[in-house]
């Protein structure tokens, strides 16, 4: 009974182009529509992401990591190397270079060996990074981080 329904199926699917069209050339026409839509933004290249350096700790190794940091291709540097004072510390200074200056991320080396997460590193030869930005392209946070590592 099963064998009979399953040949009857066959033989009407196989009998009829229209139902043909639909189980083979269809999902290939929309597999390749959709391919040829979402290929257009993945891609290989990064964009490059606007950033201003906040560096608070002034030694030498920090110069270099920063250095080592903005030489990257894609890092575009906002604004040079600044520092925090009293009357602008880094809440007020990352808000207003990033409204100001069109910086999507403010990367800042503080002086006390806390991360953003509060966790300290001590005795740690890399120093602890904040990453302040809008949120409006979270992407370019997760560039910058990784440039970091």
């Amino acid at each position: 009974m099963i064998g009979t329904v399953i040949k009857v199926s066959v033989l009407r699917t196989w009998n009829s182009k229209q139902e043909l069209l639909l189980i083979f050339a269809v999902p290939i026409l929309f597999f390749s529509i959709f391919a040829l839509i979402f290929s257009r933004g993945v891609g290989m290249t990064v964009k490059t992401v606007r950033v201003t350096v906040i560096n608070d700790i002034d030694t030498e190794h920090a110069r270099q990591i920063v250095k080592k940091f903005l030489d990257r291709e894609e890092i575009e540097t906002i604004g040079g190397v600044g520092k925090t004072s009293e009357q602008w510390p880094i809440e007020r200074l990352a808000r207003a270079l990033i409204s100001q200056l069109d910086t999507e991320v403010v990367v800042h080396f503080p002086k006390t060996p806390e991360s953003i997460d509060g966790s300290s590193q001590p005795g740690t030869s890399k120093p602890a990074v904040r990453l302040l930005n809008e949120g409006t392209n979270p992407i370019s946070a997760q560039v910058v981080e990784a440039a970091l590592a």
